[in-house]
């Protein structure tokens, strides 16, 4: 009779053993429930990947004692990949095509080079722009292997830092007319800082670019399926001295001219101020 008892009331659930409490059968019981879980969280913070669009290019401004210039710098690829609820993991690579950059005379000053459309620069000067590529190691003699390692500039995008908003959902609401676009449903901006290197010259430098980032999308809920096209615009120019990637006086085999190096002295500190934004299309 006794036996018969306690199986019942073990078969209620009413009576434990020891090493047995409710706690671990409740955990047991959850363990389905967590895998679930983590699967769900992956599902939904899968990436976006992004593709800039064709014919775009970044301005810059250089300011000397004997004037001021202002260029062109096409974009030849980049790729973005995102996370809509986590942006400060964010990762992109830039490539430009220093190969085809051209350089004219500013007619004002540096600081007033952002007041231009984003990406133009004034009408290429032949003799200015030719005398850019030497220093760039793109002159005629130079060795095919050198050339090709100047021919490109990478910028690569490891992190976001100091954002707004960590998600596309908490960025701030602007129309798209302050965004400079004609999207049909919403747009959303985030501001902050990113974080990567300029591979230039085969010199790798970090630098921290303060940017606001507009993502359009499309009408009805925010979702990483709604994401149409997202615009990173430089916030302030983003200068980059001369100096870090060794860009000085050259001649059409590379070669340093002395002359001219020792003639420009300390004081120059050269350094171009870029300028800018870059539009990229969902890859969906």
């Amino acid at each position: 009779m006794l036996r018969r008892l306690l199986l019942i009331l073990a078969g209620l659930g009413l009576l434990t053993f020891p090493g047995c409490t409710g706690e671990e059968d409740q955990g047991a019981r959850s363990e389905p429930w967590l895998k679930d879980e983590v699967a769900l969280s992956r599902s939904e913070q899968s990436e976006v990947r992004f593709r800039a669009a064709p014919g775009q290019a970044l301005a810059f401004a250089v300011k000397s004692k004997q004037g001021s210039v202002a260029g062109r710098v096409p974009l030849e690829s980049a790729e973005l990949a995102l996370d809509p609820r986590a942006l400060d993991l964010a990762q992109a690579r830039l490539t430009f095509d220093l190969d085809h950059l051209s350089v004219g005379w500013d007619d004002g000053p540096a600081e007033a080079h952002g007041e231009r459309e984003e990406g133009a620069a004034p009408a290429g000067d032949l003799l200015l722009t030719e005398a850019a590529r030497l220093w760039l190691r793109l002159g005629s003699d130079v060795p095919a292997s050198q050339r090709a390692q100047a021919e490109v500039a990478t910028f690569t995008v490891r992190l976001g830092r100091a954002l707004s908003s960590h998600s596309i959902q908490g960025g701030s609401v602007v129309s798209p007319s302050r965004s400079g676009s004609a999207a049909r449903g919403s747009v959303r901006r985030v501001r902050g800082t990113v974080e990567g290197e300029l591979l230039l010259l085969g010199h790798e430098v970090t630098h921290a670019l303060d940017a606001e980032v507009d993502f359009l999308l499309t009408p009805g809920p925010v979702s990483k399926a709604s994401l149409e096209r997202v615009i990173v615009r430089l916030s302030e120019a983003e200068a980059v001295p001369f100096s870090e990637h060794r860009i000085q006086p050259r001649d059409a085999r590379g070669a340093v001219v002395s002359e001219q190096l020792l003639a420009m002295g300390r004081s120059a500190n050269l350094r171009a101020l870029v300028t800018g934004a870059l539009v990229f299309e969902s890859q969906r």
